[in-house]
């Protein structure tokens, strides 16, 4: 993707954010199928390393996709066990809000003023949550297809005393 949205950032900033926001549909996979702590976190460090080479961002991909992994992953973990569906899209929403905080890094001073703000926040959130739900239905799709994540490796199936 990093060709499209290389030409997106200097088009569009609105758009750039929607589209970039799948860059995190790998981690919210992870999140969603393995149920794992910090399954997000890790799999979007993974993927900063093996495409910082390939970005035009370079090294700052790995805050770039790392933070608000980090931030739905704290999210996720807070409201465990009884967050379920809602703690996944409370965590969306915080980890839309810190790429969003992350994106003036980078917008030149001179382009930002509130229309823009406010229109890429409403796009980071939306699009961060409309990722979240097609990772569920990623991680669904694989259940049925009978790929499943190891039991032995997901806390809530490893038996005490063993």
């Amino acid at each position: 993707m990093t060709p499209l949205t290389s030409w997106l950032a200097v088009l569009s900033a609105p758009v750039y954010a929607a589209v970039a926001s799948l860059h995190m549909l790998g981690p919210m996979i992870a999140l969603r199928w393995t149920r794992l702590p910090w399954a997000a976190s890790l799999t979007a460090f993974l993927a900063a390393l093996i495409a910082m080479p390939f970005s035009t961002l370079g090294a700052l991909l790995v805050p770039a996709l790392v933070l608000p992994a980090l931030a739905i992953d704290v999210v996720v973990l807070l409201a465990r066990p009884r967050g379920g569906w809602l703690g996944l899209y409370v965590g969306a929403l915080c980890g839309g809000l810190v790429i969003f905080a992350i994106s003036f890094v980078v917008i030149p001073a001179d382009v930002v003023g509130p229309a823009l703000i406010v229109t890429l926040l409403v796009v980071r959130l939306g699009s961060y949550a409309a990722v979240m739900r097609l990772a569920q239905s990623v991680a669904t799709g694989l259940v049925r297809a009978g790929v499943r994540p190891s039991t032995a490796s997901r806390p809530d199936r490893v038996r005490r005393g063993s």
